[in-house]
């Protein structure tokens, strides 16, 4: 997850504030230095740890292993889908400190350092031309591609790079008929620590994505509108398997895939090239989807875990290379000094209320959780300032040395829970509105086919929604973001059909910085697509 940067970052950042709060002056004066075993210094249980094993020698949690043994239960070499990624993308794929246990965990016993493995569009670039714009402009067709359909003569590099890579993206295409994804995640220290994960280079996952939606608009401009559905379906599952990786960052690759894949869905129903019949097949396969996975079973497992895992760390005292931000001092700290069980218990405090807000039925009921969860830190994070700034801090000070070692020992404990959870908290609004734009935009896909069927059939588009029913949708459908239909309005010899988005005003289909609606327009508006 993060490499060993962030890991010096986020263990300075808390060693800085820690100093403050005066833990130093507490240990000195008032806490015990007995160290013990470390699994001897805090409680298993739901409220503390939350899941009991399975355990490291030393007592403490490992997390690597519980998610390791969760997302992998079920998974064989013949439906596991990272198995013929790994084999389309080759050895760069798998990060080079961990890529040897990784295959070993897989059973991939035969991976050659050279292969006709995906060919990413810089070094396809690189291998053609030295001209310093010449990646930028390929950038630049790639996204245009992918909005409408296209010919050869279009873009005949671009078409090139699509050629070379026909055998990795098959092997793609094979992999997204597979049920399950499944990438151990592989630490390399011992005890393993989930901060020290390192996960797959997904940058080739996203850019193998478009380039099957690429290839599916060119499919569509040769008349082939079967291959191009069997092209952007590929890229849904693609989006579905992804997303059952345990981190966020995989989430969001997922989250982006499907945008990217719905994007192609709304241009090809908007080309004005589908037969009734073909209409309604896409938007059956459409319907057929399952859910996108969300992003708050990774808030709620991966990243609680991560937290959970840093406080084992804590304990430990170790690894030394990963301690070196606190210059020695945090293995005193892994002693009877803090109350470890109340570090958890809060700590899971905070995430419970994260989780708790996302599970929310509705998008705006999400973001009042959210702006509620905010108030409630920055006032923590007020609190905390009285208690160590200018006269707050002198009446620490002063009720440490009067109340003695169990005060001193709650308040540093109740301090690092917070810092904690804090630092280690992910922003997930923004991550949750995603999902729920690129939610909202499918749903206006699965629409344009129905009006696209209807238009075939009709010559014309309907003067208003509900004409489509019941032959060409059983409901008009509903706007994620509010409780009422999709907005449809005729224009011209097209349409404009939009969601009003995350504020939930009408801002008559726009997106900019102040409006945020999303729209499908016919004829269609390239740029505007999906957004």
């Amino acid at each position: 997850m993060a490499g060993k940067k962030t890991n010096r970052i986020v263990l300075i950042v808390i060693a800085v504030v820690l100093a403050a709060i005066g833990l130093r002056v507490w240990q000195v004066f008032f806490l015990p230095d007995s160290a013990g075993r470390p699994g001897q210094l805090f409680t298993i249980s739901e409220e503390t740890t939350r899941i009991s094993g399975p355990l490291n020698d030393d007592g403490t949690i490992n997390y690597v292993a519980a998610q390791n043994e969760y997302y992998g239960k079920g998974v064989t070499g013949e439906n596991n889908a990272a198995i013929l990624l790994i084999q389309a993308f080759g050895p760069e794929f798998l990060p080079d400190e961990t890529r040897g246990k990784v295959l070993s965990q897989l059973e991939i016993t035969d991976l050659p350092e050279k292969g006709e493995y995906l060919l990413l569009l810089d070094d396809f670039v690189k291998a053609k031309t030295d001209k310093e714009d010449a990646a930028l402009q390929l950038e630049e067709d790639l996204e245009k591609a992918m909005k409408a359909a296209w010919s050869r003569s279009d873009y005949p590099v671009l078409s090139e790079w699509l050629k070379a890579n026909d055998k990795p993206l098959a092997m793609v295409l094979a992999a997204t008929n597979r049920p399950r994804f499944f990438m151990p995640l592989v630490s390399k220290y011992d005890p393993p620590m989930v901060l020290d994960v390192q996960i797959p280079n997904l940058r080739r996952i996203r850019q193998a994505g478009k380039a099957i939606v690429a290839r599916a608009m060119l499919k569509v401009d040769s008349g082939d509108i079967e291959g191009a559905m069997s092209d952007l379906m590929a890229v849904h599952r693609l989006a579905r398997l992804t997303s059952q990786g345990p981190t966020l960052i995989e989430r969001l690759v997922g989250i982006s895939l499907e945008a990217i894949a719905t994007s192609g869905n709304s241009a090809i129903a908007a080309g004005g090239k589908l037969t009734a019949t073909q209409a309604r097949r896409f938007q059956d396969r459409l319907n057929a989807l399952p859910p996108l996975p969300g992003v708050v079973e990774t808030i709620d497992r991966c990243e609680r875990f991560m937290m959970l895992d840093i406080v084992m760390m804590f304990i430990r005292g170790g690894p030394e290379e990963a301690m070196e931000g606190f210059g020695g001092e945090v293995p005193k700290i892994g002693s009877a000094a803090l109350d470890w069980d109340l570090i958890m218990r809060r700590s899971n405090y905070w995430y419970d209320r994260i989780v708790d807000g996302m599970r929310k039925e509705t998008p705006a009921e999400r973001a009042k959780a959210a702006e509620a969860l905010g108030c409630n830190m920055e006032q923590m994070f007020e609190e905390m300032r009285e208690l160590t700034h200018g006269w707050g801090l002198v009446k620490t000070v002063t009720k440490v040395f009067f109340l003695g070692r169990q005060y001193a020992r709650r308040m540093t404990s109740e301090a690092i829970s917070n810092l904690l959870s804090a630092i280690m908290s992910p922003s997930v609004s923004r991550s949750q509105t995603l999902h729920d734009r690129t939610t909202a935009a499918l749903e206006l896909a699965k629409l344009s086919m129905a009006l696209a069927a209807y238009k075939a059939d009709h010559d014309e588009y309907p003067a208003e929604l509900s004409e489509l029913k019941p032959e060409y949708v059983q409901a008009v459908p509903n706007d994620l973001f509010v409780d009422r239909p999709i907005i449809y309005r005729p224009q011209g010899e097209g349409y404009i059909a939009y969601s009003v988005g995350e504020n939930a005003k009408d801002d008559g289909g726009e997106k900019t910085e102040e409006k945020d609606d999303i729209a499908i327009r016919v004829p269609i508006i390239p740029d505007e697509t999906a957004r």
